[in-house]
């Protein structure tokens, strides 16, 4: 029994001397895992800060990776030494002072740095567009603030001579800030490094860009022929986008069209008129723009008809028509009307009140001065491009209904008939 008791005993005693060995013997062939580097130098702005810490652990890793922490531990006063004298060639701005290595399965890389005599206490930034015009200039400008910040960030409380060293990241940022702010353009920049440093931004459109415009003026309630003495101004303002990116056309589509329409509505005749503009814009290389200006006060048209095929109506188969009317509520609209017909060089005038009885539906009372009769008539907004109308005159006691069909803002046929027989008719509204 006692042999049995000395025998588990020595066991127990000789499993506990191999557990000690095994241990003592992973402790010593642990690795090292990874390395954490801390750098200090005073005012060290983030961003050069986490570089300088990259550098340093992409030289640590060279000498540390892999090894044992028991290895490490022997070589750690060799190994900070070589850190400290390649990190130092690799520096510019600071001197190293000390570096301190602890090795772990998390090594550990602490360095401390001292600044050249020279500090940046701050940074003045200038930022120009190339090639753009005022107005798009102020728009680019206004999305590239905060670039400054950038620049602040990066070079403040850095010796002077270490400005260049940080290039890299300060190209890395601005690129960073051109994409989330201004991906339109691309920035380059010069830096001239003092206590208070210069920099000078250029921003450069990038493809595609605006290379085309086309413009179209439209009114349902003035005269297109109105528009035209203003197309030349439109035309210059439009001209303005040329040579912009039309990504940014778009990215700023509202602030242009806004820009646009306040152009023609600021004009004196148009604020007299009460008359408004809506724009829209359609951004690309080949750029779209229609501007429709109309008024709520006022109702102008002119009009020239050519009847073709029209049996009896001698020299009155052409003729022009104007309107001018004035809105007595959202609903109803007493206007003038005056005929002109070149061939007999003859004018017919007429005075007429006009209700608006649905969205599309329109009645009319004419007096016809010439013969002083009436004339009563119905037209109806079928869609954009149908209408349908018809007249009675009690002056010749004739009714006459058209059909007619919009082929674009300045032309349309009409297919008119009356008891006396049917004809084309040709309508330019001008």
């Amino acid at each position: 029994m006692r042999f049995l008791e000395r025998y588990a005993a020595i066991a127990l005693i000789m499993a506990v001397l191999m557990l000690e060995v095994h241990t003592v013997q992973a402790a010593s062939e642990e690795r090292i895992e990874s390395i954490d580097v801390s750098v200090s130098a005073g005012s060290l702005p983030p961003a050069v800060g986490k570089r300088m810490e990259d550098s340093i652990r992409v030289i640590a890793s060279q000498l540390m990776d892999g090894k044992t922490i028991k290895a490490a531990e022997e070589s750690k006063e060799h190994d900070a030494s070589l850190i400290h004298e390649v990190f130092d060639k690799l520096l510019v701005g600071y001197t190293v002072e000390d570096v301190k290595v602890v090795p772990g399965r998390t090594a550990s890389i602490q360095v401390s740095l001292i600044p050249w005599d020279y500090i940046i206490q701050r940074t003045v930034v200038s930022v120009d567009v190339e090639g753009m015009p005022d107005e798009v200039r102020t728009m680019v400008l206004h999305d590239a603030k905060g670039l400054e910040m950038v620049f602040d960030s990066v070079m403040t409380g850095l010796p002077t001579a270490a400005a260049d060293w940080t290039n890299g990241v300060l190209k890395h940022n601005v690129d960073s800030f051109m994409n989330e702010h201004l991906p339109e353009f691309r920035a380059d920049f010069e830096v001239e490094p003092d206590e208070i440093t210069k920099v000078h931004v250029v921003l450069y459109p990038r493809l595609p860009v605006v290379r085309t415009t086309d413009l179209s003026m439209r009114s349902d309630t003035v005269p297109n022929l109105f528009l035209v003495n203003h197309r030349k101004l439109m035309e210059e303002r439009t001209h303005l986008f040329l040579g912009v990116p039309s990504a940014f056309v778009g990215r700023h589509r509202q602030e242009i069209e806004k820009m646009l329409a306040e152009t023609l509505d600021s004009r004196r005749e148009f604020m007299a008129a009460g008359i408004h503009t809506k724009a829209s814009i359609e951004p690309g290389e080949y750029m779209t723009i229609m501007l429709r200006s109309d008024t709520a006060k006022y109702r102008w048209r002119i009009e020239g008809y050519a009847d073709v095929s029209r049996d009896g109506s001698g020299d009155r188969d052409t003729r022009v028509r104007m309107y001018a009317g004035g809105m007595l509520s959202s609903r109803d609209m007493l206007y003038a009307r005056l005929d002109f017909y070149p061939q007999a060089v003859d004018w017919k005038f007429a005075a007429g009140y006009e209700r608006r009885l649905r969205k599309w539906l329109f009645a009319d009372f004419v007096f016809d001065a010439e013969y002083g009769k009436a004339e009563l008539g119905m037209r109806a907004i079928l869609s954009p491009f149908w209408q349908l109308r018809y007249e009675y005159r009690y002056a010749d006691h004739m009714g006459e209904g058209a059909l007619r069909y919009k082929l674009h803002d300045f032309l349309s046929l009409e297919y008119a008939a009356d008891p006396d027989g049917r004809w084309l008719r040709v309508i330019g509204d001008f």
